[in-house]
């Protein structure tokens, strides 16, 4: 779905408009209707708390309802504006040439880790849910985003890596499939891998 870039005035940030969609087998019948108060408020929130733990993510400054049949509601979300951005997904498609895949791949390693030390689980975490930003002379840095289903505190440090690594790989092995990305098996092995040995110690 389209999403919408416009500068709050005065003076204010450019903020980003996206309108929620449903995904996943069920999503011809469900499409964008919600059940009331949706995900928005979730996502505000866990996009706030996820900041205040150091975990680069795109900030959630409000959100709007509509009114849909039988009390269910639309609803669309604003967050800041984040410039010079791709997702994974673009990076390794060879869609973002400003970007360096073993950057790319390198910056993601490093949000897996800070990831798993806060215990931060996303079971939706994908090629299209990581954000690499490449501000002007400085290192690329990847942002989680889509946390309205983000679980923190649920499980075990190690336990976290595990799962995240699981569901990104997932993710990765796909993307290749579909779009045949030069990323081989071995190399989705190797950084498999090497996100497992650094796995953040268990905090005391």
């Amino acid at each position: 779905a389209p999403v919408y870039v416009a500068p709050l005035p005065p003076e204010g940030p450019s903020v980003v408009v996206r309108h929620a969609w449903h995904g996943g087998l069920l999503s011809p019948l469900t499409r964008d209707v919600f059940r009331r108060p949706t995900r928005a408020p979730v996502e505000m929130a866990n996009s706030r708390r996820l900041r205040e733990l150091g975990v680069p993510t795109t900030e959630v400054i409000g959100f709007a309802l509509y009114d849909a049949a039988m009390g269910l509601a639309r609803v669309d979300v604003v967050t800041r504006y984040v410039r010079d951005t791709a997702d994974l997904g673009m990076v390794l498609a060879g869609l973002a040439p400003a970007i360096d895949c073993d950057a790319a791949l390198a910056a993601t390693l490093d949000l897996l880790a800070l990831l798993a030390r806060h215990r931060v689980l996303h079971p939706d975490l994908n090629v299209k849910n990581i954000l690499l930003e490449t501000p002007a002379g400085g290192a690329a840095r990847a942002m989680v985003i889509d946390v309205d289903v983000v679980t923190l505190g649920a499980t075990s440090v190690r336990r976290t890596m595990e799962r995240n690594v699981a569901r990104l790989v997932r993710s990765l092995r796909k993307w290749k499939q579909q779009f045949g990305c030069e990323l081989a098996e071995q190399r989705i092995a190797a950084f498999a891998a090497a996100a497992i040995a650094c796995t953040p110690a268990e905090a005391a």
